[in-house]
């Protein structure tokens, strides 16, 4: 015979784990607010406008307006440029993934991450940019812009 939850103990369970993800949402969230105050000159990005290219930097982000992800993405892209400019680099190692036969393995100069040839990349600003997924579209970090 098995003890199975009841509908009290499973509702106590969800609510832990809303609970525990909303405590972790608010922690990126004042993390991203602390790197902004900090550096608030920090290129994230470029604002969406047509036929020009200017930089949004960390001071205009609209955290309220965003996804946890892309405040994710943006804590990712501050902490990469402060690392950028620390002038004692420490070699960064990782795993490049196996890539299918016949297939090359290309290494991202400016993130060290690696991806295969296939991978759609962005290359709005001279450098092959690799792209991520969310919200099942494919985004390129350095612009903004969803990749087709």
């Amino acid at each position: 015979m098995t003890n199975r939850k009841s509908a009290k103990q499973w509702r106590e369970a969800h609510q832990n784990a809303e609970a525990k993800l909303n405590r972790v949402e608010n922690q990126i969230t004042m993390r991203l607010l602390e790197l902004m105050k900090l550096h608030p000159d920090v290129p994230v990005g470029y604002k969406p406008v047509i036929n020009e290219k200017l930089i949004l930097t960390a001071k205009e982000i609209d955290v309220i307006e965003l996804r946890i992800s892309m405040q994710l993405r943006y804590i990712e892209i501050i902490e990469k440029y402060l690392a950028d400019q620390h002038p004692h680099q420490q070699q960064n190692l990782f795993v490049v993934p196996e890539a299918p036969v016949g297939e090359r393995v290309l290494i991202n100069g400016s993130t060290g991450e690696a991806f295969t040839k296939t991978d759609p990349i962005c290359n709005c600003d001279g450098r092959d940019m690799p792209t991520y997924i969310e919200d099942g579209k494919r985004w390129c970090p350095q612009c903004g812009y969803e990749v087709q």
